[in-house]
């Protein structure tokens, strides 16, 4: 009787042992006495106050990777994150995405070790996740999703003009602009002038919000003359308000297209047809002048088409006379004429009188050719033109005429 006795004492002596040693280890483990900012947004840092920041769920000093962790509630359930030790009284953890206002806790395993006396608030924030397209020039339209479109910095839900701005990187800092307001999960802005490729951001005030993980990149959209040359020639000037686009010894070869990067504006547009000379002077046979526009971004066509047969006789006026001198049977002087026009319709003077008209027909006019073979009736005498010099001869009248210099006047 003495020894149960005896034995059921040392049992007590134990257990009242081990409840004293289980005691001492839960009041040794981690535990929160408070935290803050009492508020913060996903992907904040709360600072966690409290003691034993350095022990375990045994309350023994641990080394090492820390084996507890910091438990938010989310949407469904909770989410744990590792959190970084500062010291035995201070922590910091980052607010997971998902995270809903609740309490904070310290869990190892399967142990709840602390839970605060306060809640966390978690502030929802209009936020970036993607947007479309990836990129573009200034004034596209980017559509940007996310969450939180709805609330402003303070997570509230806002009522009429919408508070916060996307925020565009620019040549000179940066741009905000008013997005155009779609949804909760959907908002539009417009790509502003200045904008370089860049991160897009939300932003209320001094306040950014969320910056997106990729860059939108600003493509630059040239405002462009292109210049086409289908003429017999060279282009070898160009000037636009009289200022000279080719460098020297350059231009726009017969059949080429050449694109021209110029300021938005109206422009007096002049093009020298001809020949580049060795020296790279320019040669010019022939002008046009034309009036054009170019609006921003813009890619505005010239074409040059071949030159007419009656653009050459005239001159690239409505009408032009060529005369040339001749004796007649009886020893006098005459003159003979043709009187050309931009169609190259012609009427035909002996001495000032009218003797005949028709049309000129072309016979050959090669490619940076100087000289340019025609008729001047389907079935006529040719008449070779000497272009640089301005003069053509022909035969016409009887046979016994002779064969007469034809000048430009």
């Amino acid at each position: 009787m003495n020894m149960l006795i005896k034995n059921l004492a040392l049992l007590l002596l134990a257990a009242v042992a081990l409840l004293g040693f289980a005691g001492t280890a839960q009041a040794q483990r981690p535990a929160i006495t408070g935290f803050s900012p009492a508020s913060g947004t996903v992907g904040s840092t709360v600072t966690i106050n409290g003691t034993n920041f350095n022990r375990d769920v045994n309350g023994a000093v641990w080394a090492g990777a820390i084996p507890y962790r910091v438990r938010f509630v989310i949407g469904g359930g909770v989410a744990t994150v590792t959190p970084t030790f500062v010291s035995a009284t201070q922590l910091r953890a980052v607010v997971p995405a998902g995270a809903q206002t609740a309490p904070i806790s310290l869990v190892q395993g399967f142990t709840l070790m602390s839970t605060s006396a306060t809640s966390f608030t978690v502030i929802y924030r209009p936020t970036i996740s993607s947007f479309t397209p990836a990129t573009g020039p200034v004034g596209t339209t980017i559509n940007i999703a996310g969450s939180s479109f709805n609330r402003d910095v303070n997570g509230a839900v806002w009522a009429g003009a919408i508070p916060w701005r996307v925020r565009f990187a620019t040549t000179t800092g940066t741009t905000d602009v008013v997005p155009t307001y779609v949804s909760a999960s959907s908002v539009q802005a417009v790509v502003p002038n200045g904008a370089i490729t860049g991160t897009l951001r939300l932003v209320q005030g001094a306040t950014v919000m969320s910056t997106s993980t990729t860059s939108f990149t600003v493509t630059v959209v040239q405002t462009r003359l292109r210049i086409t040359n289908n003429t017999q020639y060279d282009m070898v000037s160009l000037t636009l308000n009289g200022v000279q686009q080719f460098a020297s010894g350059t231009g726009v070869l017969i059949g080429g297209t050449n694109d021209f990067p110029v300021a938005p504006g109206n422009y007096t547009l002049v093009a020298g047809i001809g020949f580049i000379a060795a020296n790279g002077a320019r040669d010019v046979w022939f002008t046009f002048t034309r009036s054009v526009t170019i609006a921003n971004g813009a890619t505005v066509q010239q074409t040059f088409a071949p030159i007419t047969l009656g653009s050459l006789l005239t001159a690239g006026s409505a009408s032009r006379r060529w005369n040339g001198s001749y004796f007649n049977a009886n020893g006098g002087l005459g003159v003979a004429s043709y009187i050309f026009q931009a169609s190259g319709a012609f009427t035909m003077q002996d001495n000032g009188v009218n003797i005949g008209n028709g049309t000129a027909v072309l016979v050959s006019w090669p490619n940076r050719s100087n000289t340019v073979t025609f008729r001047t009736s389907p079935n006529g005498p040719l008449a070779t033109l000497d272009i640089s010099l301005g003069k053509f001869f022909q035969q016409v009248g009887p046979p016994s005429w002779p064969i007469i210099e034809f000048i430009r006047q």
